[in-house]
């Protein structure tokens, strides 16, 4: 299994409650886990709310390098036979855990990082080898912007995948699933909109920089006016269609960890 080009470009369906996970649900389970060990929900600093993350807990936890083995040892050819909401679940989580992964190797050389940006500078830390699923090998930009953004026809992924900042949308409290990617994608991209500090301000309507980075990606849903009517507070809708100029919040890369 090679990344090759992205043959096809698919939709995200509805959740699939008959969905067998198969083999990945021993990683899920054990990622959820850690995340429930590890998160630290309603963390603040420098005027961000965020989910926080315990990375020297994370790099004690034995559990850590089960998830990491367990996406590595995932058998050649598994995800291109996966359907394509197990797929995109799959390389969400990948990215999630593959980025943290990044900060442990960091603790564990008894760095403290106060920005993932400060882990490498050439090359820069996205374009690094992170982990391995089914045996390939993956850089962070590969993941997001080959597998995701390139092979799915989905934005809201954006409001799914973490880069251990304190601007990026919150690291969820559980692993992707793609029996219910559809309602786990949606209930991320409202939490994300719904933070006044980071997502959208409803009163000057400040919004993610990442509009800004990837507007192309909300094309296909109307734009990005459009695609925050959907997803913010019912009430914002008629001005955020009517809007045509958007303010951008400051992007803080400090680690999401207080």
């Amino acid at each position: 299994e090679s990344l090759g080009a992205a043959a096809t470009v698919e939709r995200i369906g509805p959740d699939d409650a008959g969905l067998d996970e198969g083999l990945l649900e021993t990683i899920y389970a054990d990622w959820d886990g850690l995340l429930a060990s590890h998160l630290v929900p309603q963390s603040e600093a420098e005027g961000v709310r965020f989910t926080g993350l315990n990375y020297e807990g994370l790099a004690e936890d034995e559990r850590f390098e089960r998830v990491m083995e367990g996406l590595a040892s995932l058998p050649p050819g598994a995800t291109a036979a996966l359907p394509a909401n197990a797929r995109c679940a799959l390389y969400a989580n990948a990215y999630n855990v593959f980025c943290a992964a990044h900060v442990v190797r960091a603790v564990r050389r008894q760095e403290k990082p106060a920005s993932i940006l400060k882990l490498s500078a050439t090359p820069e830390i996205w374009d690094l080898t992170a982990g391995t699923v089914a045996g390939v090998a993956l850089t962070l930009s590969e993941i997001e912007h080959h597998i995701l953004r390139g092979g799915f026809d989905e934005p809201r992924i954006h409001a799914c995948v973490n880069c251990a900042s304190r601007s990026c949308p919150n690291l969820r409290g559980e692993a992707f699933r793609g029996s219910r990617l559809d309602t786990q994608m949606t209930e991320q991209t409202k939490a994300w909109l719904a933070d006044e500090t980071k997502g959208l301000d409803p009163d000057t309507l400040t919004i993610s920089r990442i509009f800004l980075w990837f507007a192309d990606d909300f094309r296909t849903r109307g734009g990005v006016a459009a695609f925050l009517a959907d997803f913010a507070p019912p009430d914002l809708a008629p001005r955020l269609k009517a809007t045509r100029r958007f303010k951008y919040f400051a992007y803080n890369w400090n680690l999401n960890q207080q």
